[in-house]
């Protein structure tokens, strides 16, 4: 499988995702920063809280519309108003007006915009996939995610503070592009019911989109999924987390290599940051060498010996204090990442239905957020706790994950099974006819 036999709409969204990612993150996670210093951190913490709650609001809404009207409409009409917010922060950081209310609300509408759009873009690249190459998909995008993510951390700290307004125009320069490549080059493979397009009478209210999310929510395997997902994740954030605050308390000024006069001296903060840096670095050089190992092997296997090593990593992360034994671990937990997170993001696409895909992933999105606030409660219940107890359960959510993951893949190859015996039988049929 190479990036040139792809789908038109998979490469050109890998394409747009990097660059999106890539400036976006030299601009919205220094965001709160530069409102703290504008407002006061009280007024900040507040109006960034109004942000999110707005965002998971539009990003159910965005699920919704995207299944009754389609992926790429979905995604043009929500384009077109973030580029009218961004070309309205781009006003209001110009070297001749400066107006952090006025940033903050054009904010507010690009999030807002992207939440609604997010699903159906999700959405569009299973739409233009298969089952056969959706691991080689989801490992590039990982890829390129952290390529973008590092590159736009980088300049972000050395541009923010002394050209935001020059980095808003590139942000204003890709949503045009992106508004472009949506219109022109991309076609929805989606089609969605052709007698709720053309019912006028058609609603779109909260009622609708309640019902329609009750569907999802009786789905007993898809809620096995989100369990299984959120476990996975919460042993993640209590690492950003828990283990971040540890640090600091554990691991005084250390010298972590010395050669001839020049010395490496690490603390607790220095140490968190290095992790996430090997964590990259990996990621970056071992997508490559990871891509024939999930093609060669079964989703059970790659997701046990994967959710196994990643859960024992950050256990050993959890209770120790040695920064070779924390480097090392963060190895061993980034290969199992490799493993695990292509599989698991195909595994969604193979048991969600199409014609609520953007819902399903819209639900899918809210768990991400969860084990967020998860992760934040370890901070406090960690305070109370010793490390070693952390650790085990850190090992019994891995464990417990992977036992519902594996539920999932068996229902999921139950299906399938039954779908390939019923085609076959009507095959065998026709041809006896």
């Amino acid at each position: 499988m190479h990036f040139y036999q792809l789908h038109r709409n998979v490469k050109i969204r890998i394409i747009e995702h990097f660059i999106s990612v890539m400036v976006g993150n030299a601009i919205f996670p220094f965001m709160a920063i530069y409102f703290a210093a504008k407002l006061g951190p009280t007024i900040t913490g507040f109006i960034l809280l109004i942000n999110v709650i707005i965002s998971i609001i539009c990003g159910l809404y965005g699920g919704h519309l995207a299944d009754k009207f389609g992926r790429r409409i979905v995604m043009l009409k929500s384009g077109y108003i973030r580029l009218v917010a961004t070309l309205l922060m781009v006003l209001a950081s110009s070297p001749w007006y400066e107006s952090p209310w006025a940033i903050y609300f054009s904010l507010i509408i690009f999030s807002a915009c992207q939440s609604i759009s997010r699903p159906a873009s999700e959405a569009m690249i299973i739409d233009a996939s298969t089952t056969e190459n959706r691991k080689y998909i989801y490992s590039l995008r990982y890829w390129a995610y952290h390529v973008a993510l590092i590159m736009g951390a980088l300049g972000g700290a050395l541009l923010f503070q002394t050209h935001l307004f020059e980095l808003l125009l590139i942000i204003t320069a890709i949503s045009i592009s992106s508004i472009i490549l949506l219109k022109f080059f991309i076609v929805d493979t989606y089609i969605p019911d052709s007698e709720v397009i053309n019912n006028n009478n058609s609603k779109i209210g909260i009622t609708e989109i309640v019902s329609s999310y009750k569907v999802i929510i009786v789905d007993s395997m898809f809620k096995i999924y989100l369990l299984a997902l959120l476990l996975k994740l919460c042993i993640e954030t209590q690492f950003h987390h828990y283990s971040a605050v540890r640090f600091t308390n554990v691991i005084p000024a250390y010298p972590l290599f010395s050669f001839g006069e020049f010395t490496i001296i690490i603390d607790g903060t220095k140490m968190y940051a290095i992790l996430n840096m090997v964590n990259a670095v990996i990621i970056i050089c071992g997508v490559y060498f990871t891509k024939k190992i999930l093609t060669r092997f079964t989703d059970r296997k790659l997701l046990g010996v994967g959710l196994l090593v990643y859960s024992t990593g950050y256990a050993i992360i959890a209770t120790n204090s040695n920064p070779w034994i924390l480097i090392l671990a963060m190895c061993i937990i980034t290969f199992g990442e490799l493993l695990a997170t292509p599989t698991i993001q195909g595994l969604l696409a193979d048991i969600v239905p199409e014609k609520k895909r953007s819902s399903y992933l819209a639900i899918n999105g809210l768990i991400f957020r969860g084990a967020s606030i998860v992760g934040s409660l370890s901070i406090t219940i960690g305070a109370y706790i010793p490390s070693w107890v952390i650790g085990i359960e850190i090992i019994i959510a891995g464990a417990v994950s992977m036992y519902f993951f594996g539920l999932v893949i068996k229902h999921r190859d139950k299906i399938a099974s039954l779908v390939k015996e019923n085609g076959d039988k009507k095959m065998d049929k026709v041809a006896n006819e």
